[in-house]
């Protein structure tokens, strides 16, 4: 393994530079083999920890869902805030900066992904643009492992 991470971009959907509602933010990590890293995995708790408080008193958060998947290792979650803004301002905290660089950098962490999503009146999904990080393309879970927003 070389454990270079690359980061792959989503792009922003058509509707997304006229957006002004709520966003959900969808966003997982997969781990590899957490049994190898306890100190990295104690850590991840920690760092996660510390993110989650500063969440709960974020300007414009709104709700919280946390989820995994055991049988792929994953830990995801959807944020939802009043404004897309208010999710960018979230991204300039200290706490999650710090857990957004340790990821990348951990190699017990081997891919992340991150997309912003808003629901339009009609119903409709609109994409505000993401990212996805990994070594290899195998260490992406099926898409079908994760609940819809």
């Amino acid at each position: 393994m070389s454990g270079v991470k690359r980061m792959i971009r989503i792009p922003a959907g058509p509707e997304s530079a006229s957006w002004t509602g709520p966003v959900l933010i969808r966003g997982w990590l997969r781990l590899r083999r957490p049994w190898r890293h306890p100190l990295a995995a104690l850590r991840l708790a920690l760092k996660w920890r510390r993110v989650r408080r500063d969440l709960d008193q974020a300007a414009g958060f709104v709700s919280f869902e946390y989820w995994q998947r055991l049988e792929a290792l994953v830990l995801g979650m959807h944020v939802g805030w009043e404004t897309y803004e208010d999710s960018a301002r979230f991204a300039d905290v200290p706490s999650h900066t710090d857990i957004a660089r340790w990821a990348t950098a951990s190699r017990l962490v081997c891919a992340m992904k991150l997309e912003t999503l808003a629901v339009s009146v009609d119903g409709r999904i609109i994409r505000l643009g993401g990212f996805y990080i990994c070594e290899r393309e195998d260490d992406l879970p099926r898409d079908s492992l994760f609940p819809l927003p």
